[in-house]
């Protein structure tokens, strides 16, 4: 079976999951809710280790925060620039994301005016290999993380001042490695788009 029909068949097993996620006023993630008849669905996904990693509660709640919003308690306004930092995990743990934040002003979209912010992300210093770890990815051992050799991560938040809510939010990240297995270079380039749409508004909202 070719890589992306076993890719494709694993995902497409969780598409309609219900997941609820719960926030403080300024996006900070509270808690991540996935009902039993979701959690059974992904109990009986194909076997992907990391597709099932990332659909848990702990995973949903770092993938989460790392694609979320978050306001600063000071007041701010147009072209107030403000930074959150997050720890990451996978390929990328030990080290730390700081995402900086700018109020860019207003954008027209489909007709209604929102409120635009702009994220930027940048990549904090790897952590430091042991001398055994060293030589271990000198020779090629699986075990040892790949190098990272580039990572970017852009992104836009919309406010409807209407609504008082983010109604969109959309990131792009760019992420190459270089892993090493035996006499193997492995060069790995990865993106990923990202979009969160409000699609319902709850009666206290409107």
């Amino acid at each position: 079976i070719a890589p992306q029909t076993a890719i494709a068949k694993q995902l497409k097993s969780l598409v309609g999951l219900a997941v609820v996620l719960k926030t403080k006023t300024s996006g900070e993630i509270v808690d991540v809710e996935i009902d039993e008849a979701s959690a059974e669905k992904i109990r009986q996904a194909p076997s992907a280790t990391v597709v099932r990693e990332m659909m848990t509660k702990e995973g949903l709640e770092r993938w989460f925060r790392q694609a979320t919003f978050i306001l600063p308690e000071e007041e701010i306004s147009r072209g107030h620039l403000w930074k959150t930092t997050i720890s990451l995990d996978g390929v990328l743990g030990g080290r730390t994301l700081e995402q900086r934040y700018v109020w860019q002003g207003p954008e027209t979209i489909d007709n209604r005016t929102v409120e635009r912010f702009v994220v930027q992300s940048e990549l904090g210093a790897a952590p430091e290999l042991s001398a055994a770890d060293t030589a271990r990815r000198a020779a090629g051992d699986p075990q040892t993380p790949p190098e990272v050799k580039s990572f970017s991560e852009t992104g836009t938040f919309d406010f409807d001042p209407q609504l008082k809510i983010f109604v969109e939010g959309t990131t792009e990240t760019q992420l190459a490695t270089l892993g090493r297995f035996r006499e193997l270079e492995i060069d790995t380039q990865f993106k990923k788009s990202t979009r969160m749409r409000v699609n319902r508004i709850m009666a206290g909202n409107k």
